[in-house]
């Protein structure tokens, strides 16, 4: 169902609408683009639309002031995109959908989470839609084959078609919710922009330090933290290239395994929470790790005592894995590289980028600059070394080769053919700065001259 402020306005009386003299003054580019539509109704009118609308303050203050920076139609910046992404991680408005219309599209197509189960184009054309779906109906267990069962199956499968159909108009309303002149209508974000930047090591690696030392402070970390069977192989083999390209790691601390682990997996401390939590800042999942731990439970006696216990937790382990939103680059495939031919999920991206940096068993290398000097790597520097010996020893071998061809004794008919070549450069050359009357005189005596020049050369080299 689409909502529409600017309808509900154009239906108010002539009369309660404002005179204008000229029209209003546009805002700047920055709040409003002037590519962007419109709205007639706009916030100076005195009479509010008659819909609810979300104000454009509130609305801001949930998504990064980086956003804030730009227009509304930047569909080529990542962290615009991610801005609008989070504003659907209250689970108390926006609740799972399908697939195809997931938080993941809506955002694409600039659309955020603007109330319970609303989606709205703010700082665009100001259209809203209400994304709501047939809530789910449990068929309870009352015998296979009765009557009762088969009819409940018979309307399950009723409601299972009217909510495919929902999810199709609500695929055509991704797009066509927009107004007509919205660009967010003709153009939204490409399908890789959800990719996270973890080929980058100058960008992976600390992003990669920071999650892991942000786990370890908070020493309250779930006891046991596992990711899939195909991780848990690798993870030794991990351990050497990390502690190389940690900066600030020294030779005396010990790897925390719980902590390495989840900041592999993308996960974070959250230490603006008031208990603590770990989160993922691409699919903003968060985890209590509270219930990992066990509970202490304070019993007080009729006669004053205090007494301490502690139970079980509630969650004895945490798939690091599992715990990530379906459509999460970390683990998402298609996020993350798209339908490419041996795409991988973000942490096995980022496993191969560790493994790649270990290599070199030195400490990580800053950024590269723009000077491509800068960006020679020690295994470089190996490399060419190694190969200018081989070359140099290469060279070597065919100055040796060639020096015991020289030292061998030329025969006659040799010394002879190269007489004669000698001979003939010598008369082309006369040639050239002769005037062409004493052509004929002058090649004779210089052949001649030449002919006895190389007559007696070839004498003392029969003598040598």
């Amino acid at each position: 169902m689409s909502l529409n402020a600017s309808d509900a306005a154009k239906r108010a009386s002539a009369s309660s609408l404002p005179t204008w003299n000229e029209p209003p003054i546009k805002k700047p580019r920055i709040a409003r683009p002037n590519s962007a539509h419109v709205a007639p109704s706009s916030p100076t009118n005195n009479h509010p639309p008659t819909t609810p609308q979300l104000s454009r303050t509130t609305s801001l203050n949930k998504i990064p002031d980086k956003m804030e920076q730009l227009p509304n139609y930047a569909p080529t910046h990542r962290g615009q995109f991610i801005g609008r992404l989070e504003t659907f991680k209250n689970v108390t408005k926006w609740n799972e959908k399908p697939k195809r219309i997931n938080e993941v599209e809506w955002a694409k197509r600039g659309w955020i989470c603007v109330g319970n189960e609303r989606v709205g184009c703010i700082g665009g054309c100001e259209k809203q839609v209400v994304v709501k779906l047939v809530p789910d109906r449990d068929i309870p267990p009352e015998g296979e084959g009765s009557a009762q069962t088969q009819e409940q199956e018979k309307e399950q499968e009723i409601w299972i078609d009217i909510e495919e159909n929902l999810v199709d108009k609500y695929v055509e309303l991704i797009i066509q919710g927009h107004d007509e002149h919205c660009h967010w209508r003709r153009r939204g974000c490409q399908e890789l922009i959800y990719r996270l930047p973890l080929v980058q090591t100058n960008v992976s690696l600390p992003a990669l330090e920071n999650r892991y030392y942000s786990l370890d402070a908070l020493k309250e970390l779930p006891p046991r933290v596992f990711g899939p069977d195909i991780f848990d192989v690798q993870y030794q083999s991990l351990i050497d290239p990390i502690t190389r390209a940690f900066e600030s790691f020294t030779p005396l601390q010990t790897i925390n395994r719980e902590a390495l682990v989840m900041a592999i997996f993308g996960w974070e401390a959250d230490f603006h929470a008031t208990y603590p939590q770990a989160t993922c800042k691409s699919c903003f999942r968060r985890l209590g790790l509270w219930l990992y731990l066990p509970q202490r439970v304070r019993t007080t006696y009729d006669d004053g005592n205090v007494e301490l216990t502690y139970e079980p937790p509630v969650l004895d382990s945490l798939n690091v894995y599992e715990e990530h939103r379906s459509y999460c680059p970390w683990i998402n495939v298609i996020s993350q590289c798209g339908n490419q031919q041996g795409a991988k999920g973000g942490w096995e991206v980022l496993v191969d980028v560790i493994k790649r940096n270990g290599v070199t068993a030195q400490p990580r290398l800053p950024a590269p600059t723009c000077d491509d000097s800068s960006s020679v790597t020690t295994t470089d520097t190996a490399r060419i070394s190694s190969e200018e010996a081989v070359k140099g020893r290469g060279e070597q071998r065919d100055v040796v080769k060639g020096a015991g061809a020289a030292n061998k004794p030329e025969s006659k008919e040799a010394r002879d053919a190269k007489d004669k070549e000698r001979v003939s450069k010598l008369k082309k050359l006369t040639r050239m700065f002769r005037g062409r009357k004493g052509k004929k005189d002058a090649g004779s005596g210089a052949g001649a001259g030449a002919g006895a020049g190389a007559g007696a050369s070839s004498g003392a080299m029969a003598r040598t």
